[in-house]
């Protein structure tokens, strides 16, 4: 038995790009045009008051909102996921299958398949590593091994609920360096 997309369909109901040939994560973002960053900007009542305690996450290439913060919130770059999903792949020999985002860019996500599988009651499984971050503030940034093979926006936080070895690094002023650990590990 495998758990994967049906048919054709692509990871994220069509959101994703397979990564066929793609030898690293940063090449993934290039060619899936995720190769953007996001930043905070105030935010302004109309009239031009200003909202305190509050930020605006945008996209610096098209200016789009992502979402709303507390000024403690600190953006994970999707290079910084890039780095980590990079350093797994070279560790575990992992290749990657898909990447893509949703909901205009809140949500960044790769797909890797590790080489090695495994079996559960005589039925052959594959692993995979999902990797993910939201830059709405919804949740941490993520990475976890799962059986599933994402297919939808809904699969995410089953495959981490049933995952093991999740990494979730907080929005915080010391998620980047906490990247580097996670990458490190």
């Amino acid at each position: 038995m495998r758990i994967e997309a049906v048919g054709t369909r692509l990871p994220w109901a069509g959101a994703g790009m397979p990564l066929a040939g793609i030898a690293s994560a940063r090449e993934a973002l290039v060619k899936a045009g995720l190769d953007w960053e996001v930043g905070q900007e105030p935010l302004y009542m109309e009239g031009g008051k200003p909202v305190p305690g509050f930020r605006a996450v945008v996209r610096r290439d098209s200016g789009a909102t992502l979402g709303v913060v507390s000024p403690s919130w600190r953006p994970v770059q999707n290079s910084a996921l890039a780095d980590l999903c990079d350093s797994i792949a070279r560790e575990s020999g992992a290749k990657f299958e898909a990447v893509g985002s949703a909901k205009g860019g809140r949500i960044v996500w790769f797909v890797m398949e590790l080489l090695e599988g495994f079996s559960i009651a005589g039925d052959e499984m594959k692993a995979f590593v999902l990797a993910s971050n939201a830059h709405d503030g919804s949740r941490s940034a993520r990475a976890c091994v799962t059986p599933l093979r994402v297919a939808c926006a809904n699969a995410i936080g089953l495959a981490e609920r049933r995952g093991s070895g999740v990494v979730a690094i907080r929005h915080t002023a010391t998620a980047c360096a906490r990247m580097r650990t996670a990458q490190r590990v």
